[in-house]
């Protein structure tokens, strides 16, 4: 019963499959993108105002944009190796885990 309902729900949601990864993805890179900016933000520091804008744009626009499209490439091969009846419940076990960590850090 609980796997045909898995089964039945994977292929409803295989199309959606790459959206459902650039979700977590960008899901992970808000909870991490304050750390990152300053980590950046420390690096680019001691440089012309110029620069650190430069730099900033570039992290923004290309450097987060490219993180979410290889990163929901890479994350959606790994879920089309996971056994179709076991993809979703895994899925979701992982959307659970996001938004555990997201209350540890407050962010919720």
């Amino acid at each position: 019963m609980i796997a045909q309902f898995s089964l039945k729900l994977a292929s409803l949601l295989q199309p959606y499959l790459f959206e459902i990864c650039l979700a977590q993805i960008v899901t992970v890179l808000v909870l991490c993108s304050d750390t990152i900016d300053r980590c950046f933000r420390r690096l680019l520091r001691p440089n012309h105002f110029i620069i650190r804008v430069t730099g900033f744009v570039l992290l923004n626009a290309f450097g987060y944009g490219f993180a979410t499209l290889a990163g929901g490439s890479v994350l959606k091969q790994f879920y089309l190796q996971i056994n179709l009846s076991l993809r979703y419940p895994v899925i979701l076990g992982i959307f659970i885990f996001i938004g555990v960590i997201a209350e540890r850090m407050k962010r919720c």
